[in-house]
Formats: C-alpha cells, sequence, structure tokens
C-alpha cells in the first residue's frame, strides 16, 4: 500500500515545499488553509528549546492528516520549522493500532532542497505491520494513574476537549496516542503534543492538546467544555479522584489506555474478550459522540462480571443488562449491533435461550429493541416445537404484556407455529385469546371445530376474517364455516367478498355427495338468492353440475328476475337443459318458468325443451313443491288449483294462442299422445280464441309445424 505525504518549512515564509498527491487526488481549500496553519509552529517558543512534536488532524472527508514538527534553527528566521505530514485515507487511519509504526515514516529534511525530491514519491507501507503494536516504542507506555486522570476528565458529560499540562510534554505522546487509538471515529479526533498556544482546527479547539507548564499561567482560562488536567499535579486539576473510589468504568478504559492491544488480539476470541475489541466492533454503530465511549465501557462492565464460562441462566443479572442497554440506548434503531450481539439468535454472549426470551418478553426495557433485528418471532416458534411448556409459559407472560412491542412478536412466532390443539392449550381459560392467535396465524381460521364453539367465537373469529382486505385473508376459512354449520354470518360474508365467495360456496356444494345439499342452510340459501348473477355466472363457467347443484341454482335463481337472461343467454340455458337429468326437474321446473317469462322463440324453445318432463312429474305427482313453485307464477289459476297438470297444458295452450311464443312450440313441447289431446281439447273447448286457432291448424301444413303423425290426426279430427 502507498502513503501520501508532504513537507511544510520556509521558503520566504511558510508553505508547502514538496508533495507526493498526483493531481487527480486533490485537497479541498478548507483542508489545504488546515494544513498550511498546523504545519506551522504551534505557538511563541520564548526562547525554550522543544525537539519536536506531533499533530493529528481531520484534512477533509477523505485525509487524515498526521504530523511531526520539528524546529528548524539552521534557518535565518527565528521560529521557523520544518513539518512532515502523511495523509492518511479512512480506511487505513480505522486499522492502525499503534502510531509509533507510522512515526518511523516520519523524516526530518535537511536545508538542501535536493532532499526535498523524495517527498514528492508515495510511502510503501506493509499494511499487517500497521495491526500490531510496537514491542519497541520510542517512549514508555502511559501510566495507570495518569490513564486514570485523562479518562476520568475526558469522557465525563459535556466535555468536548482536554488541555493536558505537562513539564515534560514528550513523556505524555504515548498517553495522547493511546487516548487516539481509543476513539473508533478516530478521524473526529485531533491533537496536538506541544501546544505552545490553543490551536484550533477551523473555530474548535483541538480535542487534545498537551500544553507545556512554562506555558501554562499564559493559557490559563479555559470554556466548561474544556477539561484541564494537570499531570504533575492532578490533585490541583481533579481533587476527587481517589483510586480506590475509582468507578469501574474508568478503571477500564484507563486500563485499555495503558495496556492497550494488537488487533490481531483484538479478533481473537469474539467482541467481548476485552474492551478495545468491544468499542472498535460496536463503537461505530452507535455514532460518533464521545459519550457512548462510557456507555460502551459500562455496558462491557456489565458483561465482563458476568460468567462467561458456562452458559448465563440467570435471568435477573441478564434483565439488569438489558435496562443498562436500553438505558444507553432506548431507540430500537441505536446500538443494534450490540443489542444483536448480546440478546439475538445468534449472539456471541453465552446466554441459555428460555431465560433471555422470558426477559425479552417482560422486562421493562425492551421497547429499546427492534424484535425484527433479533428474530423474536422465529425464536419463539423454534421454543414452541423445541420446549411446549416452556413456550406456554412465556406465552401467558406475554399476553399479560402485550402492549410491549417484543412480547406481540413473540406471540405472532408462537401463533404461526400453532395447530388446534396447540391453540387450545394456550387458550385454555382465555377464550378470549382466539381471535389474536387466529389474526397472527390465519391457518387456524379453517379448523372447523373452532367455528363450531359457539355462536360468539364465530362472531369473533369473523371480525377477525373481516378485519382484513379480502385479497389478503382469502377464502380458506370459507370451507370450515359451511362444514361447521354456523348461521348468521352468510349475507355479512358474500357481500364482503362478493362473487369469489359466492362461488366458493357452490363449489364446496357441487363437491360433496346429493346428499349434501341438506348440509347447506337455509341462511345461505337465502343469502345466495341475492346475489344470484354471480351464482349464474359460476353456473356458466363451471363443470361441476350435478343435479343437486342444479336444485340449488334453482332455489337461488328467480325466474322473474332479469338477471337469469342477463347473465345467461337463452341458448345456454337450452343447453343446461338438454344435460340436466331427470333428478334435476327443480332446475327443468326453473327453465320453464324463464321460458314461459320471456316468450318469443327463445322463450319457445326453452318450453318446448322442458314442458313435458316438467309435466311428467307433476302427472306422477313427483313434482317438488319448489318446483312448482317456479312456474305456478306462468301459468293461469284455474278452480282446480291442486291440477297442476292442467294449469301446465291451459299455460301452454293460452300463450300458443296468444302468439307469445311459435305455433311450433306446442307441438315439439306436448309430444306425448295423451297431453297433446288434453292440450287440443281445451284449446277446442274453453280457451279464448282457440275454436278459431283450431280451424287454423286445420288448414295448415303440419309438417311445417313440427307436427308428429298422431299429433296431426288428432287435429284432423276437428276438420
Amino acid at each position: 500500500m502507498f502513503l501520501h505525504h508532504m513537507l511544510h518549512g520556509y521558503d520566504d515564509g511558510h508553505r508547502l515545499l514538496a508533495s507526493s498527491l498526483p493531481r487527480n487526488l486533490s485537497i479541498s481549500a478548507d483542508g489545504q488553509r488546515a494544513l498550511l496553519i498546523l504545519s506551522d509552529i504551534s505557538g511563541p517558543s520564548a526562547g525554550e528549546e522543544f525537539e519536536g512534536y506531533f499533530t493529528g488532524y481531520r484534512v477533509d472527508e477523505q485525509w487524515y492528516a498526521f504530523a511531526r514538527t520539528w524546529r528548524a534553527p539552521e534557518m535565518s528566521r527565528p521560529g521557523c520549522v520544518w513539518t512532515h505530514t502523511l495523509l492518511l485515507p479512512r480506511d487505513v487511519l480505522r486499522i492502525v493500532c499503534d502510531p509509533h509504526d507510522l512515526i518511523s515514516f516520519f523524516r526530518r529534511p535537511k536545508r538542501d532542497s535536493d532532499d526535498r525530491a523524495w517527498y514528492k514519491h508515495p510511502l510503501n507501507v506493509d499494511t499487517a505491520r500497521l495491526n500490531w503494536i510496537s514491542s519497541i516504542s520510542p517512549v514508555p507506555a502511559p501510566s495507570f494513574f495518569d490513564a486514570v486522570q485523562v479518562v476520568s476528565a475526558f469522557y465525563r458529560d459535556n466535555v468536548e476537549a482536554l488541555r493536558l499540562i505537562t513539564t515534560s510534554p514528550m513523556t505524555c505522546e504515548p498517553l495522547v496516542f493511546a487516548l487516539w487509538m481509543q476513539q473508533w471515529d478516530r478521524q473526529a479526533f485531533s491533537f496536538c503534543t506541544l501546544s505552545l498556544d490553543l490551536r484550533t482546527l477551523g473555530q474548535e479547539p483541538l480535542t487534545v492538546q498537551i500544553v507545556p507548564a512554562w506555558r501554562a499561567s499564559r493559557l490559563a482560562g479555559s470554556p466548561s467544555s474544556t477539561a484541564v488536567v494537570d499531570l504533575d499535579n492532578p490533585q490541583l486539576t481533579n481533587p476527587t479522584i481517589r483510586l480506590v473510589e475509582m468507578e469501574a468504568w474508568v478503571g477500564h478504559l484507563a486500563n485499555d489506555l495503558a495496556h492497550p492491544v494488537s488487533r490481531e488480539t483484538i479478533g481473537q476470541g469474539g467482541p467481548l474478550t476485552n474492551l478495545r475489541t468491544f468499542l472498535l466492533e460496536f463503537g461505530p454503530d452507535v455514532g460518533s459522540e464521545r459519550r457512548y465511549i462510557r456507555a460502551l465501557t459500562e455496558i462491557f462492565s456489565s458483561v465482563s462480571h458476568l460468567p462467561q464460562s458456562a452458559v448465563v441462566d440467570n435471568g435477573e443479572a441478564i434483565g439488569a443488562l438489558m435496562i443498562r442497554v436500553s438505558e444507553a440506548f432506548p431507540q430500537p434503531s441505536q446500538g443494534r449491533a450490540l443489542k444483536e450481539a448480546l440478546f439475538g439468535p445468534n449472539r456471541t454472549f453465552q446466554v441459555n435461550e428460555a431465560p433471555l426470551l422470558r426477559v425479552l418478553v417482560t422486562a421493562s426495557g425492551n421497547s429499546s429493541l427492534d424484535p425484527d433485528a433479533l428474530g423474536v418471532e422465529d425464536r419463539a416458534a423454534r421454543l414452541w416445537r423445541s420446549d411446549r411448556a416452556r413456550a406456554v409459559e412465556l406465552t401467558l407472560l406475554a399476553v399479560s404484556s402485550e402492549r410491549n412491542v417484543v412480547a406481540r412478536r413473540f406471540l405472532a412466532g408462537v401463533a404461526r407455529s400453532l395447530d388446534p390443539e396447540g391453540l387450545a392449550v394456550v387458550t385454555s381459560g382465555r377464550p378470549e385469546l382466539i381471535p389474536f392467535f387466529c389474526r397472527q396465524n390465519r391457518e387456524l381460521l379453517r379448523d372447523v371445530g373452532l367455528w363450531s364453539r359457539d355462536r360468539e367465537t364465530a362472531r369473533a373469529l369473523w371480525e377477525v376474517v373481516r378485519s382484513e382486505p379480502p385479497s389478503e385473508v382469502g377464502l380458506g376459512f370459507l370451507d370450515a364455516v359451511l362444514r361447521s354449520g354456523v348461521d348468521g354470518l352468510e349475507d355479512e360474508i358474500l357481500n364482503h367478498f362478493g362473487a369469489p365467495a359466492v362461488s366458493r360456496v357452490l363449489e364446496w356444494f357441487a363437491m360433496g355427495s346429493p346428499q349434501r345439499y341438506p348440509a347447506l342452510s337455509d341462511g345461505w340459501t337465502r343469502a345466495l338468492r341475492r346475489h344470484s348473477r354471480a351464482a349464474l355466472e359460476w353456473l356458466a363457467s363451471t363443470s361441476s353440475r350435478t343435479a343437486a347443484t342444479l336444485s340449488l341454482i334453482s332455489a337461488i335463481v328467480d325466474p322473474a328476475d332479469p338477471a337469469a337472461l342477463d347473465t345467461l343467454e337463452p341458448t345456454h340455458w337450452l343447453q343446461l337443459a338438454k344435460q340436466a337429468s331427470s333428478e334435476a326437474v327443480e332446475f327443468i321446473a326453473l327453465v320453464l318458468a324463464i321460458g314461459l317469462r320471456a316468450g318469443g322463440s327463445e322463450g319457445g324453445a326453452l318450453i318446448a325443451e322442458t314442458f313435458e318432463a316438467v309435466h311428467d312429474a307433476a302427472a306422477r305427482n313427483s313434482l317438488p313443491y319448489a318446483g312448482w313453485a317456479l312456474v305456478e307464477r306462468f301459468v293461469p289459476r284455474i278452480y282446480e288449483e291442486w291440477d297442476q297438470c292442467e294449469r301446465l297444458r291451459r299455460g301452454l295452450g293460452d300463450g300458443t294462442i296468444q302468439g307469445r311464443w311459435p305455433t311450433t312450440t306446442l307441438f315439439r313441447a306436448a309430444r306425448a299422445r295423451r297431453t297433446f289431446e288434453a292440450l287440443i281439447e281445451y284449446c277446442r273447448y274453453e280457451a279464448d280464441g282457440g275454436r278459431r286457432f283450431i280451424r287454423g291448424l286445420v288448414k295448415e301444413d303440419l309438417s311445417r309445424l313440427d307436427a308428429t303423425p298422431e299429433q296431426a290426426a288428432v287435429i284432423r279430427r276437428y276438420a
């Protein structure tokens, strides 16, 4: 990997002297200004000697500057410096574990300008080296006590910057470097290890500045957001610090500063192994605010005090941990990776599943959790399959916490796995829960036993069904409703679902045996009658035309309804009548009634096809009342109203005489000799206009009227 770098120094003023950046890699104008200002001497030295110092700051979105500055006494002008700056891309800065490995690339220039050519070529860097803590550092590691002073001041609420005062700035450099490496958002961290004056980046002070003691009095006074620690006299700036009274999070962070680990170590054993691993793993997900470091450290402290050698089965300890996490990250979108690692299905935290689920379902802090990210539904379903008794226990707890979003999702997961037997278990003594589980698992609505329980339960189940859009809930429940025999819902179901429900009911009926018709209640028949058009559309499209089905259609369709002929053309009715068996006499009566009402050649064709079958059934006294009721309206009333055959014949004769349908209908409808003779007898002696009609027939060529020889012989008697 290649790193770009640049050199600033004096050449008729402080300026950029050399850079390896090619033309296609630019730095913003603000970034160039920051590089120029922060590469210059950090303030008036007042004659004090210093060997050099380090500066780090964000240049722009692409680059972070890590620079080393040296005094340049060889220059003619006092206060001149050389500054060599490494430009670290974001991805490189993220993997650095020890800045001392970068320090080895710094090179102080000579006065001779020929030396500057080296700075115009990128540095070849082995990135593997950046992942390790140097075994040999130029200065000792920071002391634990100094680390405690820094941590207790720097990570307090509302602290944005830190000023360290010391008589030996160089010995404090490792402390600043360690603090830099402790940040997961390293670009937001800026520092100077020797601030002779207070340094700023734009309008804001650098995050951490080491101020030599001899300059401290001149830099006295600081805003409330800046903490000041005198490392030589800690009791002056932080008199409350006592190691024996130190908060746990301070100790953890201080120990991490004093004993940092390499990224190789960080990668071993998972994110709960050490604090640095924990911070780098979960910090980027929670945000860049520094207060989150304290929060994460407190959570790490809680986790590290739980037993890691065995599976944790302590619900109280898990609950306390959840509350701590929720207080730090109250929104479900905050700290998602951390919450998944601690409480998710693939957690690195060794916790027994059942007590963890119990805490998830009941703890007050679970409003901060995202049930989807934690896979709560799937885990509830798995628990139901693997440990039914524990799942039932947690389900009842979840019911009492139903307003809790995690509890609701747990119940949804259980519901997904329920069969009717399981539903009976979890709702034993709590029938009011049945609709809830059915809403989560619509397959339960297919259970006949549920709809058969009682009318109140059936009504509650229907409320579940109709609360959903028809396209989503489907009609799978309808078979169970029909089989259960529950009543009172028929109209609501057909009105809600429309034609698809009508088709489903008729298909269900048609698929059964002929004895199944009585199972369809009067309530369904009445409800279907109000949807006769949809029923006829189904009849036109189905091949399930059993005698029972056709009889049901005859009970649904009103022959006087215009929809009867609007939906099905007469030719279609004629075809259906021809296909109908003698058992479907009610349907044949329906077609006859439609023909009698319609008249004309099309109505005549229907009459010709159906009249004799209905007449014969009436003669045998086997015409059902429902069939006769369809026809009765369209035939004349007589004194002997019980004589159905006579009324049928008179209806056919009168209509023919009046010209309501073609005369051929008379001959085609009454082929039987006795029926035809009785029909002609009525026309000749009783029907209005009948005598004249018969005289006309005598003069006709009867073969043109499709008369049989027997029928022609009957007519010739009246010649």
